[in-house]
């Protein structure tokens, strides 16, 4: 695996999440690093107050991305590698779309407003330099800016939130090309203001079609990465009920959204032990994070996967347990505990410890986070072509999962279901 050549300690504070700033341009072979240290904070007073019904609370929606604290020597992944490690299956022949949501920032590259293709930009460059894949066989990019919103990309750091906000678009879509490397996927990153209703207006678009160009483009699966505490302001009364009724018409319709379940424990951030919404309505996949062993990016005997301690996990305070995980109570102990939803759903590689270097305006960063996971999980259920696949449908795949047992974030990882790594990482899924 490359070395990180320098040790790093630039460093990007938020409430909700950590990002590590580079040096500017180093080669695509090395990640370097300034040696010095700047805190900024991302207020909520930095957006106005949304007195809409559906969002009469402050807009603080939060991307899932994490910093790491690089070392001397240190190893990292890159994106196309959770396809190799997780046996992705192979890529079907036929065309398919992919919405990424997105909250603000933008990605950088050639923007055209009109045709809404994105070229020449970050994500097409990690692709062909850092992944190999073939500038004949990417996927096509489309940013597809909602009202009040724009592709206004940066990693300013006296802008934290749009900085943030930019390196998640570049990590979701990314990682979705990397995994899913096929010029007949096209990747549609819906950009929302960041506010409740902005959140809902780009599931709706994505779950209604998009008008790209005169014709109704349908998303077969959606990768978020964004979310918040189920008890927190952002979500006012009855809101996350009505983002669930949104959720179980994209189940209806044969659409799977993947979501990050969180990087800050069983907490989520908050006291007590909390999960993160939109990842804990019981019609998306909760996509949680392990810590990563593998030294020859195969999952053979050398490879030591455990939950990652700052993975998020446990047990709605909002949505009654499915079906599908009460059928599993006689034999997963965790879950005789409560009868609400539990997450994550599966899990992959997002400690900050075992991180992913991406290309973000020219500068290779190291993130981790289940930020990575959601959009990895919508390459694999676009690989898989199953129809009408959904969270359930995991519960029915008792062979598909390497089981991990070790680690803890709150909840101990254990044998079979638990509340840090659900039923474990991708190992067989055909």
């Amino acid at each position: 695996m490359p070395l990180l050549p320098f040790s790093a300690s630039d460093i990007i504070r938020q409430r909700k999440g950590r990002i590590i700033s580079c040096s500017p341009r180093p080669s695509f072979n090395t990640i370097g690093y300034t040696d010095y240290q700047n805190y900024v904070s991302a207020e909520t007073s930095f957006f106005s107050q949304d007195e809409l019904a559906l969002c009469s609370s402050k807009p603080q929606i939060w991307p899932r991305n994490y910093l790491y604290s690089a070392s001397f020597g240190k190893s990292y992944f890159v994106a196309s590698d959770y396809a190799t490690i997780y046996n992705f299956p192979p890529i079907p022949n036929i065309s398919k779309s992919i919405a990424v949501i997105s909250m603000g920032g933008g990605l950088f590259g050639s923007y055209n407003p009109t045709t809404h293709i994105l070229t020449g930009g970050d994500v097409q460059r990690y692709w062909t330099t850092n992944c190999g894949i073939s500038p004949a066989t990417c996927p096509t990019v489309l940013v597809y800016p909602l009202p009040g919103a724009s592709n206004s990309p940066t990693t300013s750091k006296s802008n934290a939130f749009a900085s943030s906000a930019t390196y998640e678009n570049t990590i979701d879509v990314t990682t979705l090309g990397a995994c899913y490397p096929s010029s007949s996927l096209t990747i549609i990153m819906i950009i929302a203001p960041p506010t409740n209703v902005g959140l809902y207006a780009a599931f709706s678009a994505a779950i209604n079609g998009l008008n790209i160009r005169g014709q109704l483009v349908q998303p077969t699966a959606i990768a978020c990465s964004w979310g918040n505490p189920e008890n927190t302001a952002f979500w006012a009364p009855n809101t996350l009920q009505k983002f669930d009724s949104l959720f179980a018409t994209a189940v209806s319709k044969g659409i799977t959204i993947c979501v990050a379940s969180g990087d800050l424990n069983a907490s989520d951030g908050e006291p007590g032990k909390n999960v993160d919404f939109p990842c804990s309505s019981p019609h998306v996949i909760s996509c949680g994070g392990t810590h990563l062993v593998c030294p020859n990016r195969v999952y053979d005997i050398s490879t030591v996967e455990t939950a990652w301690s700052n993975g998020g996990g446990g047990f709605s305070s909002v949505f009654a347990m499915p079906t599908w995980q009460t059928a599993l109570k006689s034999s997963q102990t965790v879950l005789n505990s409560s009868n609400k939803r539990a997450v994550p759903d599966i899990a992959m590689n997002a400690d900050t410890a075992t991180y992913v270097a991406y290309l973000v305006n020219g500068s290779l960063y190291g993130f981790g986070g289940t930020s990575i996971v959601a959009p990895a999980m919508a390459a694999l259920v676009g690989r898989m072509n199953k129809p009408n696949f959904s969270v359930a449908s995991l519960y029915t795949m008792p062979t598909a999962f390497h089981d991990i047992i070790l680690g803890n974030n709150g909840y101990p990882a254990g044998k079979g279901y638990d509340c840090c790594t659900g039923l474990g990482s991708p190992k067989v899924c055909v």
